[in-house]
């Protein structure tokens, strides 16, 4: 029967917490999921969502260096990764931002 077992480095040890990194990537991306969701604080979520992106990835290489595997950075890289594409695609179609479109920098409108 032991001829079936998965060899012991190939276990994944799930009790070790995320790195911090990862933990913060995600938790921003999930905000810029919900700020873009809100039109008109869409401009705050694309921000979000490039922090989510880069902390994910820091996080993702902090867990790996430590022979980890971190879920929650690769969820923070999907959140991030569908906020950023989102703002890229819409936002010339956006109309009205919170405090105008004034208010923002031109290279984010």
């Amino acid at each position: 029967m032991s001829d079936h077992a998965a060899p012991a480095h190939a276990a994944h040890d799930s009790s070790q917490p995320a790195p911090w990194l990862a933990n913060a990537g995600f938790a921003l991306g999930i905000i810029g999921v919900i700020l873009c969701a809100t039109i008109k604080l869409s401009p705050v979520g694309f921000l979000a969502g490039a922090g989510a992106l880069t902390l994910s990835v820091l996080g993702l290489g902090q867990a790996l260096a430590q022979s980890r595997y971190s879920k929650t950075a690769v969820a923070g890289l999907f959140c991030g990764i569908l906020v950023v594409t989102f703002w890229l695609i819409v936002r010339h179609d956006i109309t009205s931002v919170a405090g105008g479109r004034e208010a923002w920098p031109s290279w984010m409108l």
